[in-house]
């Protein structure tokens, strides 16, 4: 059993693709085994490192197709079909939350501590930690069944262990005794487990919610699910507070709300929502802080509008608030000039920059020319932390005012898809206009990333 040589950019494998190692970042990580497993067979790895700069840890599941013909997403939770993924101690399939507590918590796994899946001669697949079996977990598992492994977040070093150590019996047996023989199902209608109430039978999702932390912090700093009790909130705060917003742009009956990984689960929130008329969908901005704006202008209801986002700079953001409304910015701050010569029509306004929008923050967290990020040390920790932050606007976009396509800001024109957010489509990540009138800011974002030294 070795790690397949078709694995996550930020990978390197060694000691004969036995071993593999993260080289950067928290993400980008995904390993599958180099073939198939057989039944009965221990797919097992050990912890090598682990970093507590990061939240969440390592994730583990299975992937029912040949992993050659599939482009890898930048988290395990990122397939859209054909896998199941235990993430901390939850339970995963095609990228939405089954089942909410397997029975241990994988992001507390140690160094030198194990993992491992097996699928059984009746087709289930078992979870095992540190050797002690933790029961069926999925039924009816199809014939090809490859092991995936995700290093992600505190997770930087994983081993296969060659020889399996003797399985230890669960401490619940009522577990193992749960589930009778299951009727024959496709690869699509998976049974998960359940001790209360009874198994149920999982079929096509009509929607993928994928997890895609892009561009992230997720700093140890993340550890409460409240937000009001949330580190990251303050943090984020604090950075706010420093760029001496006047209250009066704020809105004053709303709270902060925050939208780090732990306040995110705490909640219970879908990563990706739909809203508008007709219903389109938008990315929950992961790793961003959100700061509600009061209505800058007297405006008309903006429920059946479409939400998107819009990246803006420090030098840029106050000028925005001050005008009421989004106004072209041209590079380096500066707002456009309109010429003396008279447009017979709209179209011909050809001079005219467009407004830059986007359905997923992660596209502005690749984009420096729009969201170019800047330094922020933070004198109430002890070591007064150093941080890069990054802001960016909610916004509220009239449906049928602005135009979809491909990324076309420098150094985003030729990058992948799944580079910027593997739930939409390459051509659908970048909105523009030129309309004014046609928006409405609703929150001002706030996003940290520490800067590692």
């Amino acid at each position: 059993m070795e790690f397949h040589d078709h694995h996550g950019r930020n990978i390197e494998l060694k000691n004969g693709n036995r071993t593999a190692k993260r080289t950067d970042s928290y993400n980008q990580g995904v390993i599958v085994t180099n073939r198939p497993l057989k039944e009965n067979e221990m797919f097992e790895v050990k912890l090598d490192r682990l970093s507590n700069r990061w939240t969440s840890s390592l994730m583990i599941g299975a992937l029912f197709e040949t992993p050659e013909r599939i482009h890898l997403p930048v988290t395990a939770l990122g397939f859209k079909k054909n896998a199941i993924i235990i993430s901390g101690g939850t339970l995963f399939q095609n990228g939405q939350k089954i089942e909410n507590n397997i029975g241990s918590n994988l992001d507390d796994l140690k160094a030198n501590q194990s993992l491992a899946i097996m699928v059984d001669s009746q087709r289930n697949l078992k979870l095992f930690v540190n050797g002690v079996d933790y029961g069926i977990k999925v039924k009816n598992i199809p014939p090809i069944c490859y092991g995936i492994i995700d290093l992600y977040g505190q997770c930087e070093e994983v081993s296969i262990v060659v020889e399996n150590s003797e399985v230890v019996p669960h401490a619940d047996p009522a577990e193992n005794s749960i589930m009778e023989a299951a009727e024959a199902t496709t690869a699509s209608k998976l049974v998960v487990v359940q001790q209360q109430p009874p198994p149920h039978i999982l079929r096509p999702s009509s929607r993928h919610e994928l997890l895609q932390p892009l561009g992230g912090h997720q700093q140890q700093i993340l550890s409460n699910h409240g937000s009001e009790n949330c580190d990251y909130l303050k943090l984020c705060s604090r950075f706010k507070a420093s760029l001496s917003v006047p209250s009066h742009f704020l809105s004053g009956y709303q709270q902060a709300c925050c939208f780090c990984l732990n306040c995110i689960k705490g909640r219970g929130e879908d990563l990706y929502k739909k809203k508008g008329d007709p219903l389109k969908d938008y990315a929950t901005p992961v790793n961003w802080v959100r700061f509600p704006v009061k209505h800058l202008k007297s405006e008309q209801s903006t429920d059946t509008w479409h939400t998107t986002y819009h990246g803006t700079k420090p030098s840029s953001f106050r000028k925005i608030l001050d005008h009421g409304e989004l106004v072209p910015i041209l590079g380096f701050g500066l707002t456009h000039k309109s010429t003396s010569k008279p447009k017979e029509s709209k179209e011909d306004d050809v001079d005219t920059p467009q407004l830059v929008f986007s359905p997923t923050l992660s596209y502005f967290l690749q984009s420096a020319q729009s969201c170019a990020p800047c330094p922020y040390r933070d004198s109430s920790s002890q070591n007064s932390s150093k941080f890069k932050a990054r802001l960016a606007f909610e916004v509220d976009i009239h449906p049928g005012s602005y135009k979809i396509g491909p990324p076309s800001q420098a150094g985003l024109s030729s990058i992948s898809g799944s580079m910027i957010d593997a739930h939409f489509k390459l051509d659908e990540t970048e909105w523009l206009t030129k309309e004014k009138g046609n928006t409405a800011i609703k929150a001002l974002l706030v996003h940290l990333e520490p800067v590692l030294a």
